[in-house]
């Protein structure tokens, strides 16, 4: 049996910070629900394979229960998902999609699921499993685009900084003004 659920979100962010929320698969323990754990097992170009991590206890699994998910990147506008650890095609596949205008970025989320027969009552499960992930999302995008701590660049934007830039920095200027970077060039 198939089970599909979809999902909508605003958030208060431009597209490419959620974008690089969603594309840092190594950081989804910071704000996914339910994942504690990460781990890249395979990258090459735009795709990813990562291992998430339950809370030990979970799942029955002493260590926690484990997903290994292929993450297809399609830069800046989807990011296409796919369990690879399925037994007789059982798992989930998704897709999250944006749209935007700039200041603001709208999140389209569709969750699959292939399920046993009698399993149909799981799809309320995966329903709340989805809306959650993307409150979650919208928490850690408007958390990155109102940050207030220093980060590795400073507001002169000192040259000898320039080597260590992450992909997404956040400044705060002595006016009090945020300044967002990615991958080197200023967003705001």
């Amino acid at each position: 049996m198939r089970v599909q659920v979809e999902d909508t979100v605003t958030l208060e962010a431009p597209g490419e910070l959620v974008y690089a929320v969603l594309a840092d698969a190594d950081r989804y323990r910071d704000w996914l629900p339910g994942v504690s754990a990460t781990e890249i097992l395979a990258q090459e170009g735009d795709i990813t394979v990562v291992e998430l991590r339950a809370a030990p206890g979970g799942g029955g699994n002493a260590r926690g229960a484990a997903l290994s998910v292929e993450l297809i990147h399609s830069p800046p506008t989807a990011l296409h998902f796919s369990q690879v650890d399925l037994y007789a095609g059982l798992g989930v596949t998704g897709r999250l999609k944006l749209a935007g205008d700039g200041a603001t970025t709208t999140v389209h989320g569709r969750l699959t699921r292939r399920l046993p027969f009698f399993a149909w009552r799981r799809k309320a499960r995966l329903r709340k499993f989805l809306a959650q992930g993307l409150e979650a999302l919208a928490a850690r995008a408007a958390q990155l685009a109102s940050a207030t701590e220093e980060a590795a660049i400073d507001a002169a934007g000192d040259p000898g900084e320039t080597e260590r830039r992450k992909i997404l920095e956040v400044t705060r200027r002595p006016d009090g003004s945020t300044r967002v970077w990615y991958r080197g060039e200023v967003l705001r």
